[in-house]
């Protein structure tokens, strides 16, 4: 109803005005400023008012739109100065207006403050991306960390034979990375750490695949002494490891694919089996070392008083496991 009063009101101003003024009009004149006494409301006619008189300067209704914006100067800029756009409106109504240095260093300071907003909300983001990005890694290297930490540390043991007790003292690297999270899982023979992490693979099909890369790293003992130690990697391990940082699925029945993960995996490893054993290793025939697991190795590495099985999954072999089998060096047969 507003609206349509606005209108009829306007049409009845439309109505008032002197004809002559009509008659000496333009048409563009003469609509701009029908424009104007047809508009819904004040400020909607405030707004084509400024349109008109930017067109028609020296119009024939100028002086009458310029002294109707006058009249209404004050309460255009209280209803609109509470928003950057409704100073933008005073400023285009009433560019030179008593208000108009105000409206003009109010809108730099909103565009200042907008701009702080705009930086805080673009620093924020990129440093939660920073941080996801951060985890992604994180997560992505999981196994790698794993075998860098607990393969670094035994690779080091030079206390075989030991009381743990010694052993630990000798080595309290090792005790740290025992001790840490998810806790070990103890016996008279051995004790077990297991770390798992879960991921998931896109699928060709659109979807996503799950998959787990576990280490499992196993103590063995007999009467508190440390006689050897065992870093393994279950369900193909070498291929979920080569999957979690490439993102791309390995078919652990497709012997080429497996292949490529084995190779891979080694590659990652070989830096650290050379820190350890050094130049002068040995690779050659000798029997497995003990474990917990039968295994047959793929390369038996002896150097110093190091001996290193590396166990590589048979292809086809029920829930193959790969991994590392690691001692005091073995006898030759």
């Amino acid at each position: 109803m507003a609206a349509l009063a606005g209108v009829v009101f306007g049409l009845a101003l439309l109505a008032s005005a002197p004809l002559g003024c009509s008659l000496r009009a333009t048409h563009g004149d003469y609509d701009a400023y029908r424009s104007y006494r047809l508009a819904d409301d004040q400020s909607a006619r405030a707004l084509a008012g400024a349109t008109y008189l930017e067109r028609y300067p020296e119009g024939v209704y100028a002086e009458e739109v310029r002294a109707a914006l006058g009249a209404e100067e004050e309460r255009f800029y209280a209803v609109r100065a509470s928003s950057a756009a409704g100073l933008r409106d005073y400023l285009r109504v009433y560019p030179t207006g008593r208000h108009a240095a105000a409206a003009h260093a109010e809108l730099q300071a909103l565009s200042r403050r907008d701009a702080e907003d705009a930086a805080a909300v673009t620093r924020a983001r990129e440093a939660s991306e920073a941080a996801a990005a951060a985890a992604l890694r994180a997560h992505r290297g999981f196994t790698r960390e794993r075998l860098d930490l607990f393969l670094g540390v035994l690779l080091r043991v030079d206390t075989w034979g030991q009381p743990m007790e010694q052993v630990v003292q000798a080595h309290p690297e090792l005790d740290r990375a025992f001790a840490a999270d998810p806790r070990p899982v103890c016996d008279a023979t051995r004790c077990t750490k297991t770390l798992r992490v879960s991921f998931a693979l896109p699928t060709d099909e659109g979807g996503v695949v799950e998959r787990v890369s576990q280490v499992v790293v196993v103590l063995t003992l007999d009467d508190e002494r440390l006689l050897g130690a065992e870093v393994w990697l279950p369900g193909f391990g070498f291929s979920r490891w080569y999957e979690l940082e490439t993102r791309t699925a390995v078919d652990d029945e497709d012997p080429e694919a497996r292949r490529a993960a084995t190779s891979w995996a080694l590659a990652e490893i070989a830096p650290m089996l050379q820190a350890a054993l050094g130049e002068s290793f040995t690779a050659g025939a000798r029997p497995p070392l003990t474990s917990t697991r039968s295994h047959v190795p793929l390369l038996v590495l002896d150097a110093g008083g190091l001996s290193v099985d590396v166990v590589v999954a048979a292809d086809g072999a029920a829930g193959g496991v790969d991994g590392f089998v690691i001692g005091p060096r073995a006898s030759a047969p």
